[in-house]
């Protein structure tokens, strides 16, 4: 079930991966953490808004599934898309409160939204947040755009730079 709800996902077909997992639960299959990682893209790919990846954050927790990293990028990514400057640092710190440590996918996909959006004083906060965490970005590293397999790269070296000139 993972397979078809992860590609569906893939593709932003919420309707299709929900159905899925309903025949998931319904066939009494455990659904884990990859099955709700995968369930929270197909929301943010289909243009759902932020609260229904949380809903979906929040229902693998009341399952008894500890939520990872990689989940909380998912839904960070979503956030990123939903939220700026601001509400978005606010959400983060409610959000990091999870026992879930943020790495340096997390802290590039939060900056690199903000340099993308022309956000430079969110930026600098971002890159100084992932510093304080010890997750430098530091040149090349991945930046998820889609939450699939494939990553985008962002050199981080000229911002690097702006910011320690």
């Amino acid at each position: 079930f993972n397979a078809i709800i992860s590609g569906a996902a893939k593709h932003g077909k919420l309707d299709e991966a929900t159905k899925w997992w309903q025949r998931a639960t319904k066939s009494c299959v455990q659904c884990d953490i990859f099955t709700f990682t995968s369930l929270i893209e197909a929301t943010t790919k289909s243009g759902k808004d932020l609260t229904a990846a949380e809903h979906l954050f929040e229902m693998a927790v009341h399952s008894c599934l500890q939520p990872d990293t990689m989940m909380f990028n998912v839904l960070a990514f979503s956030a990123s898309k939903h939220l700026s400057g601001t509400a978005l640092e606010n959400w983060f710190e409610q959000s990091s409160g999870r026992s879930i440590e943020p790495d340096i996918v997390t802290f590039s996909t939060l900056l690199v939204t903000a340099a993308r959006r022309g956000d430079v004083g969110c930026a600098d906060r971002w890159y100084r947040r992932a510093v304080h965490a010890h997750v430098l970005p530091d040149e090349q590293v991945p930046v998820s755009d889609t939450w699939s397999s494939k990553h985008s790269k962002f050199d981080f070296t000229q911002l690097k730079k702006a910011f320690t000139d």
